[in-house]
């Protein structure tokens, strides 16, 4: 690193549950790509251990002892005074430590630190915290789902779309998401092999409408993609009936009418359109901002602008209905006819529907923004930076996606190279990304070829770290294992401690088995306590429902029984003593009528010894379905003579019969005059009685590594062999 004001990325990802991690650093040449790595947990005492050796890694290549090398190690960490990533809390939490060893390392790199003043020690140490702006978007479209899902069940009080015709359970995704993402997988350039018409539709669109198809992947895309697919899937609504109004009902698989099913439903497509509103007038041009050479400081303004707007929404969105906002001057939305789409006439309903659905989006993306954008809103340490932050922040880029590519690049070798290890593929993508051979051609040859040969001598020390590293990394997940084994037997100790403590407390006075005994058991407790006062006896007997509640929490394994009838307070306010009642009496019928269905079902069920006899004559019945014999007794008796010594290696053709069904022809290859351990093994016991008589042939079928063993002069008599 030959400049200041380094910004350093990092991310990390999983695959199959193997934990990755990649840095890298931008510079006003670009962004390098530092290290790709394996480790066993993304904690943020791993970041900092594996940022420290991806700045180690740099070393590599240079004529140093160790304690050069670690000096070198510190001379660039100085320069580096940028992270970006994504804010996920382990990053926070990474970025905190990697600025407290930052600051430890700062009185050893400069020989001056002493003679400072504490406000120039202060800036030295200052690592200015970046957040990807297009995480920001990435968050937007979360909120906009889960803000959909919740307004989607005010509006509609049931079941939206395919859910009126079939069953379908689509968790917490709203209705109008899944519709778009139906469609995508139904008609998109990613489309379901089996069930999707995407060649069908680009066919359609272009001969009908002279038209293309604007859907998008989902798969791969991850920013801004749920808005603008939003917008394609509404701009395509008439092309969607148009073309499977050609088809036939029978011809429709599940996932176009699902699809249909959904557009016929006003909610789902007022959720639609609120998406693409928002998409043309808000995410886009926040993306097109984001990817600009704007200043990364400038970011501000353009945030605080679109939460203004967002503000105006939650109010009143008639501009974004009447297509009338221009979020930045210089980044307008763009009007095509995909955007004319949005604005035609629709029905009164689907337009009242459309803006309540803005309205409540909006609220939930002035939430997110006001969460992830603190040090940019008004207030914050980014809203009006001083010149020395923006000097320091001028060659940083305004998202985290380097670390996306690098992982986009993780994926593919992943999936062209599946048995190379991490050390392989790092190697792979550091060399890609970072135009390795551009800069060896650049450089003078003599040059080139001593880093080449440098390379090499490393590569032996540089395997020794790789295998150091997967034995540290086998060795946590052992230990991980374990400590995942002994909580789980600490977890049912304590458990079954519980249980027998709430059991003795539940049975000091009566275990309750039904409603009735409630008052049964609040008898007891005044007879034994007959001598205390009211207030004492109504303490006493909350105590006694409290316990039996504990108890029959710790013994229910039913899911159907909603947990919050075993809560003994609301927050953090106890139950009174006729919630806990009412509470108890609730679980206790339950648990009668569970045990009185059982015991129904239990008298209509067959008992052990009918289902064990049914289920050996239902064995019998597929061993005979599948069993098979050769057919001699039905087939015409051969006129030529049997052609023993021209029989090996022929393929041959032999007719069977299977029991209940037709013959059927098996084609095979001769291989051998049978030897004795062919007939031990390989012989039908019918057979037994030919040998001595006639020659056995060990046969190998089509589709079969199993011998089989025939009397052949036999079976060509019979008429059931031929040769192919």
């Amino acid at each position: 690193m030959s400049e200041d004001n380094v910004t350093l990325h990092t991310d990390g990802t999983s695959k199959k549950r193997h934990h990755f991690i990649s840095y890298l650093a931008s510079t006003s040449s670009g962004t390098v790509a530092l290290s790709l790595s394996d480790i066993h947990a993304e904690t943020s005492d791993v970041m900092v251990k594996e940022a420290e050796e991806a700045l180690k890694g740099l070393t590599e290549l240079l004529t140093l002892n160790d304690q050069d090398k670690q000096e070198e190690v510190q001379e660039m960490l100085l320069k580096v005074k940028n992270t970006m990533t994504d804010r996920a809390s382990v990053n926070k939490a990474f970025v905190r430590k990697f600025a407290e060893w930052r600051a430890d390392v700062l009185p050893k790199v400069l020989p001056y630190w002493n003679n400072l003043s504490e406000p120039i020690r202060a800036d030295l140490i200052r690592i200015n915290d970046l957040y990807c702006g297009k995480h920001l978007v990435l968050n937007l479209q979360e909120y906009a789902q889960s803000a959909l899902y919740e307004w989607e069940k005010v509006e509609e009080d049931g079941k939206l779309g395919r859910e009126k015709h079939i069953v379908w359970n689509r968790g917490n995704e709203s209705a109008t998401m899944l519709a778009v993402r139906s469609i995508c997988n139904c008609l998109g350039p990613d489309a379901d092999p089996q069930s999707g018409y995407s060649f069908e539709f680009n066919v359609h669109l272009e001969d009908r409408f002279q038209e293309r198809s604007h859907l998008q992947e989902f798969r791969g895309n991850r920013f801004n993609i749920p808005f603008e697919n939003s917008t394609a899937v509404y701009f395509h609504i008439p092309h969607i009936k148009s073309l499977f109004q050609s088809y036939k009902e029978s011809e429709r698989n599940r996932l176009v009418k699902s699809c249909l099913w959904d557009l016929e439903e006003n909610v789902v497509l007022a959720g639609i359109r609120a998406m693409a509103m928002l998409e043309r007038q808000i995410t886009t041009p926040l993306m097109k901002m984001l990817e600009s050479t704007i200043h990364v400081m400038d970011t501000s303004s353009y945030y605080t602008q679109t939460l203004q707007k967002i503000k105006q929404y939650m109010l009143d969105p008639t501009e974004l209905m009447h297509g009338q906002t221009v979020l930045f001057e210089d980044f307008p939305p763009e009007k095509d006819k995909l955007w004319d789409s949005l604005y035609l006439p629709v029905t009164e309903e689907l337009e009242d529907l459309t803006q309540q659905a803005v309205i409540i989006i909006s609220h939930s993306l002035c939430l997110c923004m006001q969460r992830q954008l603190q040090d940019h809103l008004p207030g914050g340490k980014f809203h009006q930076p001083s010149q020395a932050i923006r000097q320091e922040t001028k060659s940083s880029p305004k998202h985290n996606l380097a670390p996306e590519y690098m992982f986009s690049h993780l994926d593919r070798k992943k999936r062209e190279m599946p048995n190379a290890n991490t050390i392989t593929i790092e190697g792979l993508v550091l060399w890609s990304m970072n135009s390795t051979l551009d800069f060896l051609d650049d450089i003078d040859s003599s040059k080139a070829t001593e880093l080449i040969q440098k390379a090499r001598k490393n590569r032996k020390n540089a395997l020794q770290l790789y295998r150091q590293r997967r034995i540290e990394i086998r060795q946590h997940t052992s230990e991980k294992l374990r400590a995942l084994e002994m909580r789980k037997k600490e977890h049912d100790v304590k458990k079954m401690e519980d249980i027998i403590s709430f059991t003795e407390k539940a049975t000091e006075y009566l275990l309750c088995k039904s409603p009735s005994d409630i008052s049964t058991m609040e008898e007891i407790i005044r007879e034994k306590h007959s001598g205390v006062t009211e207030k004492e006896i109504g303490r006493i007997m909350e105590n006694a429902l409290k316990s039996q509640l504990r108890y029959y929490k710790s013994v229910n394994t039913s899911t159907k029984l909603d947990s919050k009838l075993f809560h003994l307070s609301h927050n953090s306010i106890p139950h009174p003593k006729s919630q806990l009642t009412q509470n108890l009496q609730t679980v206790l019928k339950f648990y009668n009528d569970s045990e009185t269905a059982r015991d129904e079902e239990e008298e209509a069920s067959p008992t052990s010894q009918e289902r064990d006899n049914s289920r050996l004559l239902q064995r019998e019945a597929l061993k005979r379905k599948y069993a098979f014999q050769p057919a001699a007794e039905t087939t015409k008796k051969q006129k030529t003579t049997f052609p023993a010594d021209n029989l090996i290696g022929k393929r041959i053709s032999m007719k069977f019969k299977t029991k209940g069904k037709r013959h059927h022809f098996y084609k095979g290859t001769v291989i051998r005059r049978s030897t004795r351990f062919d007939m031990d093994n390989f012989m039908e016991e019918e057979d037994e009685k030919l040998i001595g008589q006639i020659d056995f042939y060990s046969i190998q079928f089509d589709g079969s590594e199993d011998l089989y063993v025939y009397p052949l002069q036999k079976e060509w008599d019979d008429g059931c062999l031929s040769l192919v």
